[in-house]
Formats: structure tokens, sequence, C-alpha cells
């Protein structure tokens, strides 16, 4: 298993020996994850059997662009993942597994 928090820094290090910083705005990668989500959607749209190693791709790209938009937020990616899990994890289940409002 990998920490998300290294992969942060690692991708923060990826971007700053770019010089990407000013592109990486929380709008342009809340986009970029949306694009991204997209594409990967896309390999779905016509083929119930889609290759898996470009869905793995794009799920990748996807994983990356939200890293990339926690470090932008200042967001660590595993507490916040960790936090939704457990609000998740504290309402309740009603018959068909969808809580209703």
């Amino acid at each position: 298993m990998t920490d998300l928090a290294a992969l942060q820094a690692t991708l923060a290090e990826f971007r700053d020996a770019r010089a990407w910083g000013p592109f990486h705005t929380a709008e342009a990668l809340a986009r970029a994850v949306a694009v991204e989500a997209g594409e990967l959607n896309a390999l779905f749209l016509w083929n119930r059997r889609p290759d898996l190693h470009r869905v793995a791709e794009e799920v990748a790209d996807v994983l990356i662009y939200g890293l990339n938009l926690c470090n932008a937020l200042g967001f660590d990616a595993g507490q916040i993942i960790a936090d939704k899990i457990r609000g998740n994890a504290a309402r309740p289940v009603v018959g068909d597994g969808f809580v209703k409002p």
C-alpha cells in the first residue's frame, strides 16, 4: 500500500520541478478531474469490457489530479478520505441501501 501523503509530496515535487505551480489552481485542477473522469467514462460508453490497462491509466489520471487539487487547497488526502468514510458510516441505511432524505 502506498501512503497518500507521500504521493502528494511526490506530485508537488514533480509540479515544482516543471514550474507548473501557476497552472495548478484549484479551478483548473477541478476541471482536470472532470475531464479525466470523462475520459474514464468514455472507455465504458460502448464497451462493457474495456481494456483494463487503459482503465487503470485513466483512474490514475483522475487520482493524480485529485491529489494535485488536495495540494492546491492544503488538504491531507488521507485525512479527508478517512473523514468521509466515517461520515458515510454514521448515516443510517434504509432497505435498498440508499439513505432517504
